[in-house]
């Protein structure tokens, strides 16, 4: 048993009523600019805990 493009075209294509969007890298950039972590703060409190 297998997967074919066939069975899973209709996942990516795009019909009649679907609004084009941005590819996926667009609409993520900037994204990471709005999460404020300290990366390090982070590890030692995950330390911490266990």
């Amino acid at each position: 048993m297998g997967v074919y493009t066939a069975d899973i075209a209709d996942l990516f294509e795009m019909g009649e009523n679907d609004t084009p969007r941005e590819p996926l890298g667009t609409r993520l950039r900037g994204r990471a600019s709005d999460v404020d972590v300290d990366p390090v703060d982070a590890v030692r409190e995950m330390r911490e805990q266990i």
